[in-house]
């Protein structure tokens, strides 16, 4: 029988594996938002949005999504006309690391 660190150790990969997953998916969005090609046409304020920082920036999914929004909407090339995607961005992001973390939750 493997050992509970070991057992750790394999949800913390699966865990990893689900953010860079999802972190990947929120780039490929905002590039589609932004009209670029891929994440490497992001602005590089964009490129370097962490998502350690999105998770650090508050315990509720408000503060976060406050704290991504600021990010996003102070990134150069936002324009109001931006605002529904860049909400729905936030929305589905947020969400997402909420599921993340209540799993983690539950097979910890």
């Amino acid at each position: 029988m493997p050992s509970k660190a070991m057992m750790t150790g394999k949800y913390d990969m699966r865990m990893l594996t689900r953010l860079g997953k999802l972190e990947e998916e929120f780039r490929t969005f905002l590039a589609d938002v932004w009209g670029v090609g891929d994440e490497d046409g992001l602005p590089d304020s964009l490129q370097e949005l962490d998502f350690n920082d999105i998770m650090a920036s508050g315990e509720t999914p408000e503060l976060r999504s406050n704290y991504l929004v600021e990010q996003l909407v102070k990134a150069e090339g936002y324009d109001a006309s931006k605002k529904d995607r860049v909400d729905e961005a936030v929305q589905r992001t947020i969400q997402a690391i909420q599921k993340l973390e209540e799993d983690f939750v539950k097979i910890s």
